[in-house]
């Protein structure tokens, strides 16, 4: 919600929950954006409760470990195993670069993203022919934590367009000390200690780092003491890192975070790299809606309207009849929004054909019928439409568009 250049889109988000009746919304929201959301939504919504998300309760944890393998499959954990695995994951070690153990300390509760780690690792590691989980093959935490970092930092560096073994290497020198204890870093407008501060967001978002708020600057640190011992282990042997290339699919989903982060160019690059690299069908039609996304966000409509299209021609050969009817819905909006009112009421039309219980799509379709002067035949579709609500935007359409024939009538 607090990412990318979306403010004025947030607002009328924030205003138009606000007004709806009988709504109940939970937002959940990282730390250093809890602030932002505050001032807004409090201008709006005065009554708001705060919880505070935190980790598993070692209980807790040792059952998220046993019960899925227990009820899912026909293996088990023992409770000595999973006991184990807990203590190891709520147990901090301040390890210098020689490996020396400096301090440890325990923490109250298990990071989420830890213990799945953890639990991922267990079960690759698991004997084929072994039922039963027990002490003689105890998965220790550092190893999943260091294979979980290593993922994460290789997923964010190749979607950058950045070395793996570079990244990692800048992170641990960055972020841990010689003596293995946490080191802080404020961000900079743009960039933070020469990297892109959409690079740093990305790390937050995959749990490698965390973001706090600190005298009105935003701190970034390693996203758990948990992750200093492993995070220095990773970086000794950084050079293991091998660069991948990422599959198409890979490509589009790196588009979209790219686009929830705000970073457009990033996102076509990615978007025309996926589509360059195969022929796939469903991986062209998700490459141009991404294109088609960012042209719009753009206030290119014409080439926004020439990437749906293009979509459009491909939805049709899959004979997808509800994606067709959301594609020409879209491009019935642009149209609309060209001034192209007559292409609008056709394509709006067949998307209302294709897709009869949605009312958005009758809700645009008056409005185009309005703008061509057939308000007769607008209010005639916004009537079967309306709710009793005040705030219904069907209601608000009707009533301004009576008022025009009401002025013009007098």
């Amino acid at each position: 919600m607090y990412l990318g250049d979306r403010g004025d889109e947030r607002r009328e988000l924030l205003h138009a929950l606000a007004s709806a009746q009988h709504i109940h919304l939970l937002l959940c929201v990282r730390d250093d954006r809890l602030n932002a959301l505050r001032a807004e939504i409090e201008q709006l919504i005065p009554d708001i409760a705060l919880f505070e998300l935190t980790g598993l309760s070692p209980h807790a944890a040792v059952e998220a470990i046993r019960d899925p393998v227990r009820d899912t499959t026909d293996r088990n954990v023992s409770p000595n195993v999973a006991e184990a695995l807990v203590e190891d994951l709520t147990t901090v070690r301040i390890v210098d670069q020689a490996g020396r153990v400096r301090s440890e300390r325990r923490l109250s509760t298990v990071h989420p993203w830890h213990l799945q780690a953890v639990c991922a690792h267990m079960w690759q590691a698991w004997p084929k022919h072994e039922r039963s989980l027990t002490e003689t093959q105890h998965v220790a935490a550092n190893d999943a934590l260091q294979e979980a970092l290593r993922s994460a930092i290789q997923e964010v560096a190749t979607g950058f367009g950045y070395d793996p073994i570079r990244l990692c290497s800048w992170l641990t020198t960055t972020f841990v000390s010689p003596f293995g204890a946490a080191q802080m870093l404020t961000e900079g407008l743009a960039e933070t200690a020469g990297m892109p501060n959409s690079l740093m967001r990305a790390l937050v978002n995959r749990s490698v780092l965390q973001v706090r708020v600190t005298d009105g600057a935003r701190v970034y640190t390693v996203g758990s003491d948990r992750l200093l011992e492993p995070l220095g282990q990773l970086g000794q042997r950084a050079g293991a890192i091998v660069p991948t290339n990422m599959l198409p699919t890979d490509r589009l989903y790196a588009a979209v975070d790219a686009l929830v982060d705000g970073d457009q160019v990033r996102a076509e690059r990615h978007v025309r790299q996926a589509a360059a690299a195969t022929q796939d069908m469903r991986t062209q039609i998700g490459a141009h809606t991404i294109l088609g996304n960012i042209f719009y966000a753009r206030g290119d409509l014409s080439k926004a309207q020439d990437a749906y299209q293009r979509v459009l021609v491909l939805l049709e050969t899959q004979q997808d009849k509800a994606a067709v009817g959301v594609m020409l819905a879209a491009i019935g909006r642009i149209s609309l929004a060209r001034g192209d009112v007559a292409a609008a009421q056709g394509q709006l039309r067949a998307a209302a054909a294709r897709l009869p219980v949605d009312t958005s799509i009758k809700i645009e379709l008056a409005r185009a019928l309005a703008q061509a002067g057939q308000h007769m035949a607008a209010l005639s579709i916004l009537r079967t439409v309306m709710t009793v609500a005040e705030d219904d935007e069907a209601r608000i359409l009707y009533n301004r568009i009576m008022g025009e024939v009401s002025d013009r009538s007098s």
